[in-house]
């Protein structure tokens, strides 16, 4: 922990002012790199999870699964609140409208390719499956069976 000494001659302790400094700096660089990375992990399995439902090789998405089941579950739940995410904003991403669209560059990069695929027909069927699936990993069901049970249906729903 770092301190310095403020010199105040506005304070009545004889300028013995200590106050924290970089250290706020310190952690909120750390939790933004932080964030980055997670949000760049996120979003490299979130285009192997559609790519992999897009092309229905089974074999792969039991891999895919067993990858994601390993992971903790606030991990798990937080990553499917970033597919919800991603679902949304690629749904908005078909408005052409970037102003409303909240994405990183490579999310944007992404979306170009994959926007077309969440359409007025899925987007919701996406979200409830989505939303189901966090539910269910909060309620502690295996985790196993939630995310093959969503790739299942993502594909389905895809399909559309």
């Amino acid at each position: 922990v770092a301190f310095d000494k403020q010199n105040s001659h506005n304070n009545n302790n004889n300028g013995n002012n200590y106050y924290y400094h970089d250290i706020k700096e310190d952690n909120n660089e750390k939790v933004k790199k932080y964030r980055m990375n997670l949000n760049q992990e996120f979003l490299d399995i979130f285009v192997e999870f559609m790519r992999l439902a897009y092309t229905r090789n089974i074999a792969e998405l039991k891999g895919w699964t067993d990858r994601i089941t390993v992971r903790g579950r606030e991990w798990q739940k937080r990553f499917l609140a970033y597919c919800q995410k991603q679902v949304r904003e690629n749904f908005i991403h078909n408005f052409h409208l970037p102003e409303i669209n909240y994405q990183t560059q490579q999310e944007a990069a992404f979306s170009v390719k994959f926007a077309p695929f969440i359409n007025e027909s899925n987007v919701v069927g996406l979200m409830q499956e989505l939303e189901l699936a966090q539910r269910h990993i909060e309620q502690n069901v295996s985790a196993t069976m939630v995310f093959f049970d969503l790739l299942v249906k993502v594909i389905m729903l895809l399909k559309n």
